[in-house]
């Protein structure tokens, strides 16, 4: 049990990378989350991140966080299915789960604070 997670990686490149970031997110942010990361599945990444970056990044985590990881090398959104129920995954991802994030973003637009506010 826990939170599941898809990233369509489709559009990403080397320049959207940043070497820091899965570090600071699988040492700093999933430990401290209130939630319990169940699951996280990339789709779909660029060949450079499926076929070497993934590979280098997952010999330094722990067998449990390589349990919770997968990875979709090819644009086929069934195999999404694999790991989530048709309706937790977005129309776009072959699922017939709705977001609407205009409404979501109005419906906490007075709760956020904006770091340059602080």
């Amino acid at each position: 049990m826990g939170v599941a997670v898809v990233s369509d990686a489709r559009g990403a490149g080397l320049s959207n990378l940043d070497a820091g970031i899965p570090k600071m997110i699988f040492g700093k942010v999933f430990p401290n989350l209130p939630i319990r990361v169940g699951r996280m599945v990339i789709f779909n990444p660029p060949w450079i991140i499926g076929n070497v970056l993934f590979p280098i990044i997952q010999m330094f985590l722990s067998a449990k966080l390589k349990e919770r990881l997968a990875m979709i090398k090819d644009k086929n959104t069934d195999r999404l299915l694999e790991y989530f129920p048709q309706s937790a995954l977005p129309e776009e991802l072959g699922g017939t789960g709705r977001f609407d994030a205009q409404a979501f973003v109005a419906s906490i637009s007075d709760d956020v604070v904006l770091v340059d506010q602080i």
